[in-house]
């Protein structure tokens, strides 16, 4: 809930200034890169635990949840806008609505799927 808040502003505030400063296909690259580099340092934040205060560990695990509900954020809008941009104004409605088809479609098989495959891995 707490990094929600940043996320919210974040996504408000600093998404239309990276969006004017370098293009849509520019901050979709840069959010996919600062997604993968958060999803790999997340695990090494518990390296630290035994170092550092247990205050520190909460800035760390909220900075991170930040950074990768910014990058997912960031990375939706900017999936969807390029799609936007892709067809003509007529068929836009269209083609959100199967975009939000797929995405959803995902949604729902994404976290079935890894569940067998990680019950399958523990077998």
């Amino acid at each position: 809930m707490i990094s929600a808040v940043f996320i919210v502003i974040l996504q408000l505030y600093f998404y239309p200034i990276l969006i004017e400063s370098y293009g849509t296909l520019w901050t979709y690259r840069f959010s996919c890169n600062l997604f993968a580099v958060v999803a790999i340092g997340m695990p090494m934040i518990s390296y630290s635990n035994q170092e550092t205060s247990p205050f520190t560990i909460w800035v760390l695990v909220i900075g991170g949840l930040v950074l990768m509900g910014t990058a997912t954020m960031f990375t939706l809008i900017s999936v969807f806008i390029l799609i936007n941009n892709s067809c003509y104004s007529h068929e836009r409605a269209t083609v959100n609505g199967i975009g939000q088809t797929f995405a959803s479609f995902g949604r729902l098989c994404g976290p079935v799927i890894a569940a067998y495959v990680f019950a399958w891995s523990e077998s």
